[in-house]
């Protein structure tokens, strides 16, 4: 597809990325796409060292600037160092993060300040010094007070030039007065495979689950559908790639499947760097979020001809429509969980259908072609002061 390119200016356009990490999440895998769609301009990405996407981030055409102190933020927004001191050091480590990007937009000029996260907030202060647009792209949404939530949504809108939101639902939490003159949703894409993937009888996994392994993930609901099944004598094969939120639910799930007797049918995988091989290679994706604002992971699999059953709630519904696309329960429902990954499993042409539907579906509505062209658009509406 052709591009246009709305804007002119006789210098080439610098962009800074702030992000707050970089692990293959839905945030840095959405950035990691934009910065190689702007290759054109000149990029640097500010985040912290490290993380499993670190090394594809250095392939691409962005200077990186490691923070070790962004890490140290998210350490003591854990409270790993008990309550009071932790909100101490979380004082001191801000403002040293505001000092340093400071100096740094101070050196570079960037015409585009791109945080990539509402947790990359430390990065407005130093931005509003300057002479530069603030692209805000946001990927999450918090269960809070309507008071906590307007006064969230009202100070990304003062501080920004431009809102993305990953799903419409994202747009709507956020949403102010006056925040549709500058809110655009921008749908991550994903590589579109072969019609010719992978059919029902070879794949080896039953159920594929991705992600992080954390309660707030609804994992406590896959593991209580996996109980209901082995209860039932159905025996299936799981594959399970991703961390652990902390070391005391790995202990805590760990010991639920030695306990269940279900240990010799679930795989933990040490990797998630190979994830569209393991989706060819199971019949499900389960994804059991309390907490989705889209689900990248949703069509990764839809774009692998994997059916997906996932938790009604967030942005998903805007990808999945339940019994065509995929499959939608009511979130924590572990009793209708099971039902639906049986009704899929024991149902072939069931399985193909939604199969096809929901790999036609992601390949005319998140292709790499739409998200260039409203990337584009974006970029241009930023750009207009220059």
């Amino acid at each position: 597809m052709a591009r246009t390119q709305t804007y002119n200016t006789g210098n080439r356009i610098k962009i800074v990325y702030i992000t707050h990490e970089f692990s293959r999440t839905g945030a840095p895998l959405s950035l990691l796409e934009v910065v190689k769609e702007n290759s054109r301009f000149e990029n640097y990405i500010v985040g912290p060292k490290g993380g499993t996407l670190h090394d594809d981030f250095l392939k691409i055409s962005a200077k990186l600037y490691a923070l070790h102190s962004i890490a140290f933020l998210s350490d003591t927004a854990k409270r790993r160092y008990g309550f009071l001191l932790s909100f101490i050091l979380r004082i001191f480590i801000n403002l040293w993060i505001q000092i340093s990007i400071f100096f740094l937009l101070y050196r570079l000029r960037p015409n585009i300040v791109y945080c990539n996260s509402f947790s990359s907030r430390f990065a407005i202060i130093p931005s509003i010094f300057f002479d530069t647009r603030v692209i805000w792209h946001l990927h999450e949404y918090y269960h809070c007070s309507k008071l906590v939530q307007k006064c969230y949504a009202h100070f990304a809108t003062l501080c920004s030039t431009t809102i993305i939101a990953n799903s419409l639902y994202t747009q709507t939490w956020w949403k102010t007065k006056n925040s549709h003159l500058k809110s655009h949703v921008l749908y991550s894409s994903v590589e579109i495979l072969s019609e010719n993937c992978t059919t029902f009888e070879e794949r080896t996994n039953d159920i594929f689950i991705v992600g992080t392994i954390s309660a707030e993930k609804g994992f406590n609901t896959i593991l209580q559908a996996l109980q209901l099944l082995h209860a039932k004598s159905i025996s299936l094969n799981v594959a399970i790639a991703g961390s652990f939120c902390n070391a005391e639910y790995k202990e805590l799930v760990k010991n639920y499947i030695e306990n269940s007797g279900m240990k010799h049918r679930i795989t933990f995988l040490n990797s998630i760097t190979n994830v569209r091989d393991i989706m060819l290679q199971s019949k499900i994706l389960v994804h059991a979020s309390l907490r989705e604002s889209f689900g990248r992971v949703l069509i990764e699999a839809m774009a692998c001809k994997t059916p997906v059953i996932a938790s009604k709630i967030g942005g998903i519904p805007e990808i999945i429509k339940s019994g065509v696309t995929g499959v939608l329960f009511d979130v924590g429902n572990a009793e209708m969980l099971t039902d639906d990954v049986l009704k899929l499993l024991q149902n072939e042409n069931l399985w193909n259908l939604i199969s096809e539907n929901g790999y036609q579906f992601v390949r005319q509505n998140f292709n790499h072609d739409i998200f260039s062209s409203q990337l584009d658009k974006i970029i241009s509406y930023s750009l207009i002061k220059y």
